[in-house]
């Protein structure tokens, strides 16, 4: 009799747990994705908005004090084979203007046990697979007007062997800002 009830609060605790750590990850996500920044004017090393289904790279302010705002060049990437989520950020601030892609070097886990994670982007009529803002001509469609975070935690194996994992989905609203180069 205590076995089953074993069982049970121990899925309970999973699901809390995954279900803790998706809200976690979609706080973090809307944060820095929905503040995302395209800047105008600056004719070579020009901030974009690339995104793939599995990889997420655009510029977000970074707020450390009420004083001082960083521009930050954000790199979201999801590792299948490790299960894992992974951001690297850049700090780009008045002493370093440069908009190279930091890579994968010093990225840092966000999330693991993610067996599944897709990014798609709202173009105000449909979801696409990928975004890339160089290829958007007018300034106001340059940036997607939301992206679709949709990821699976698993779990561990259950007794036959399978795991199963929950299934969440986050909307992010961007607020498509675009910054002027003041000379």
């Amino acid at each position: 009799m205590l076995r089953p009830a074993k069982n049970i609060w121990f899925e309970g605790e999973q699901t809390v747990s995954s279900q803790t750590e998706s809200r976690n990850l979609i706080a973090f996500l809307t944060r820095f994705i929905s503040g995302a920044i395209l800047a105008t004017d600056w004719e070579t090393n020009r901030p974009e908005f690339l995104g793939s289904p599995d990889n997420l790279s655009f510029y977000s302010p970074i707020q450390d004090s009420e004083k001082e705002t960083d521009l930050a060049q954000m790199e979201i990437f999801f590792n299948k084979e490790e299960e894992t989520l992974y951001v690297s950020e850049e700090r780009i601030n008045s002493t370093k203007r440069s908009f190279t892609t930091p890579g994968k070097k010093g990225a840092q886990p966000l999330a693991f046990g993610i067996t599944r994670m897709e990014f798609s982007y709202f173009d105000g009529t449909e979801f696409q697979s990928g975004w890339d803002s160089r290829k958007n001509k007018s300034e106001e469609n340059r940036l997607p007007k939301a992206v679709r975070v949709n990821f699976q935690f698993s779990s561990a194996k259950n007794k036959e062997g399978i795991r199963p994992g929950e299934n969440f989905e986050a909307f992010i609203e961007l607020k498509n800002s675009v910054l002027k180069n003041e000379k």
